[in-house]
């Protein structure tokens, strides 16, 4: 049975060690600045020019078709499948750049098997996505069968988060310009659920302290109400440019869940999302661990 490549986009938000030791190779996205093409930001320079530079806007580029047919080529030629998880593609084009490069790959190469995967997800409810489908790749499974279990396995990821403003989900179409004004009038915290490959409203809360234990308490409602068992799940935490946030959240999950800290992925949120989300967010992804038989 042949070795299978995994690859992903780095909107999943996974380190270069999470990288190297599940045998993943990540894509980057290109961030720059409105009007500033030359400079590709970091996640440390993007958030710190977001706090001292409230008014600047910044952009994300998916990765192009022929970074994506590269990969593919150079697995193939090394006697590999591929498999290609991407963020939602209701959020970026990534995912049609792999499918595009797969479509090039299978005309040169007949053969070949190269399977694209759209995760329905983003930032670290994709990286934990990315992380069950290394799982089921390590066990040997065949390629079908890893996509099969991948495909079922993405509809069960959730994020709750709060965001510092809407100003950023704004710029980048995702809410009306309404509904930003009132929350910064009102000093209000948005908060966003994430599901199903796209975006929808969680409410708002009055200030951090007090969003953060509404994020806290969704979830908890969530499992309550959906009679579901906490420990089948694998949980993650990000954060933006604020880790002690961050560190709140995870407090304040594993005192609401038997779960140890150690399990919990906690990383922080890379460019690629924090260009729409902002510096200031926070949250909880969960999802579904893997059935490997």
């Amino acid at each position: 049975m042949k070795k299978i490549q995994l690859i992903s986009d780095d909107a999943c938000d996974l380190t270069q060690e999470d990288a190297k030791q599940n045998d993943i190779i990540i894509v980057p996205f290109y961030v720059n600045k409105s009007g500033n093409n030359e400079k590709n930001y970091t996640t440390v320079e993007l958030y710190e020019e977001m706090l001292s530079d409230g008014k600047a806007t910044f952009k994300t580029a998916c990765p192009s078709t022929n970074t994506y047919f590269e990969l593919f080529e150079k697995a193939i030629n090394e006697d590999k499948d591929v498999v290609c998880v991407s963020i939602s593609e209701k959020f970026s084009g990534s995912c049609n750049s792999a499918r595009v490069a797969r479509d090039m790959i299978l005309e040169k190469y007949p053969n070949a098997k190269v399977e694209v995967v759209d995760s329905a997800q983003n930032s670290l409810c994709q990286g934990t996505f990315v992380l069950n489908v290394a799982q089921l790749i390590k066990k040997g499974l065949p390629i079908e069968k890893v996509v099969e279990k991948a495909n079922q396995n993405k509809l069960t990821g959730k994020i709750h988060f709060l965001v510092g403003t809407l100003d950023y989900l704004r710029k980048g179409g995702r809410i009306g310009v309404l509904k930003s004004v009132i929350a910064k009038t009102l000093d209000l915290k948005p908060i966003i659920i994430m599901q199903d490959g796209d975006i929808s409203s969680g409410g708002v809360g009055l200030g951090i302290k007090r969003t953060t234990l509404k994020v806290v308490d969704q979830v908890k409602t969530f499992f309550e109400k959906a009679g579901k068992n906490f420990q089948k799940y694998r949980f993650a935490v990000g954060y933006g440019c604020d880790k002690t946030l961050g560190e709140t959240f995870l407090d304040k999950l594993v005192a609401l869940f038997p779960i140890k800290r150690e399990d919990v992925l906690f990383r922080q949120i890379g460019a690629t999302t924090g260009v729409h989300t902002g510096p200031n967010t926070a949250g909880i992804g969960f999802i579904e661990k893997v059935d490997e038989d």
